[in-house]
């Protein structure tokens, strides 16, 4: 996939770096769960996520540059950095819903407007 002049300045952060740990993950355990496991991401594992993000966008979900797409994230999550990552590949924009501050409308007025990311913890209602 040709990069975009966007992720030039992103390049030197994975371009020969691929095996430095990069991102680490602490879920935060559930009331019926007090693992804390964390799981840690290199720099080419990170990448490769979101080039396959990219790919989605771009050829499945067919998004186009300046197109936007909501993330339906219930908590922070490495798809939801990938996904970010992925949108200044592709050129799209990533839109947030806020699910503390975001009244009903507004999730609506977004929705409206995006392609639709649901995560696996969110129940989306038609």
């Amino acid at each position: 996939m040709p990069v975009s002049e966007a992720l030039q300045g992103y390049l030197p952060a994975f371009q020969g770096h691929e095996d430095e740990p990069f991102l680490t993950f602490y879920p935060v355990p559930s009331p019926s769960s007090s693992s804390t496991t964390k799981t840690t991401w290199t720099r080419g594992e990170l990448w490769a996520l979101a080039q396959r993000f990219a790919y989605v966008l771009k050829q499945e979900a067919k998004l186009q540059k300046g197109d936007c797409q909501v993330h339906l994230f219930a908590a922070n999550s490495v798809e939801d950095v990938a996904l970010r990552l992925a949108s200044v590949m592709v050129g799209t924009v990533p839109v947030t819903v806020n699910w503390d501050s975001d009244p009903l409308d507004r999730v609506v007025f977004k929705v409206s407007l995006s392609l639709v990311l649901p995560y696996k913890d969110v129940v989306v209602l038609r």
